[in-house]
């Protein structure tokens, strides 16, 4: 949503302008109505507008798109990068989600390299992903995500002062200041991951999560 000359919201959405009255029914309707069905808590957060920067940005679409950083915590309190993806929008949708129509692509932890392999739903409920012919990656300077170790360090102090939760899914994007965190997610599509990776049972990862004493099956196993 934006607000308009008129003093009312725009629906990006739709593109129709709604009155701040209709805006509340039906944030109240879904609510009432959805959240209680798939969301674990309920309720909105009307925040400041943010828009899509160049950089971030290859295929000049309407949408932010952002960075699925995610980081985890070893059982001493170290904070470690532990997957991360490019997500870019279809130019004509209002989010970068995959069910809009949107694209992700694996990126190096490292290096910030982002994958020539580009996935995306085979239609728009999911939740098959499928190859799709297109090179995210070509799209940017030297193959690599813009600003990324800064990226990486905003989502890594976000977690150090986030108690209770040790496997985070940042969505990180940028503005014309900086890195920006959208969110943070406890469910962070770690589906999407393995296939984008090829398998989240590294023998790094097995490392850490050992520490917290989960029984995790062997490799053969996993395979």
């Amino acid at each position: 949503i934006k607000p308009t000359a008129s003093g009312n919201v725009l629906d990006v959405q739709s593109g129709q302008e709604i009155t701040f009255q209709e805006l509340h029914d039906k944030l109240v309707a879904d609510i009432n109505v959805r959240q209680p069905r798939e969301d674990s808590c309920t309720g909105y957060l009307i925040q400041t507008c943010l828009f899509p920067q160049s950089s971030l940005n290859p295929l000049k679409g309407k949408a932010l798109n952002t960075l699925r950083i995610a980081t985890l915590r070893d059982i001493e309190g170290g904070i470690h990068l532990d997957f991360a993806m490019i997500r870019i929008a279809d130019p004509e949708a209002v989010s970068d989600n995959l069910h809009r129509g949107g694209m992700v692509a694996g990126v190096d932890v490292n290096t910030g390299g982002i994958s020539s392999v580009t996935y995306g739903y085979e239609n728009e409920t999911g939740p098959w992903l499928e190859k799709k012919p297109i090179d995210l990656g070509s799209y940017f300077k030297k193959r690599k995500v813009p600003k990324w170790k800064l990226m990486t360090e905003t989502a890594m102090r976000f977690h150090s002062v986030t108690p209770g939760l040790n496997s985070i899914g940042w969505d990180v994007s940028l503005t014309k200041r900086g890195p920006v965190v959208i969110e943070g997610n406890d469910n962070w599509d770690m589906i999407i991951a393995q296939v984008v990776e090829g398998g989240y049972l590294t023998s790094e990862r097995r490392g850490i999560l050992s520490g917290y004493n989960i029984k995790l099956p062997s490799k053969k196993q996993s395979l």
